[in-house]
């Protein structure tokens, strides 16, 4: 009897954590969101892309080419929290 509610306890406890590590990023994401108002306007023409390439690289002083890499809330909260990941994304620091 005692077993049974016991194995009922950590089970429980077992998906409230695991809830609550899979909604804290969308969360802090959707607080993020929360402090921008209105949404941003997609580029009609692509005609500055070189441009904003050569600022971008001058202002990282580096001739590398530019990448745009996909950023979730879960690798945010992962990159965020590891302290021991490799730092192959140089926008990242």
């Amino acid at each position: 009897m005692i077993r049974a509610w016991l194995r009922n306890i950590v089970v429980a406890l077992s998906c409230a954590v695991a809830a609550f590590t899979f909604r804290l990023p969308l969360d802090l994401y959707a607080l993020g969101l929360s402090n921008i108002e209105g949404r941003l306007a997609i580029p009609l023409t692509t005609e500055s892309v070189g441009v904003d390439t050569a600022v971008l690289q001058k202002a990282f002083r580096s001739h590398e080419p530019i990448e745009v890499r996909v950023l979730n809330p879960w690798t945010f909260m992962f990159r965020f929290s590891c302290e021991i990941c490799p730092d192959t994304d140089r926008g990242w620091t």
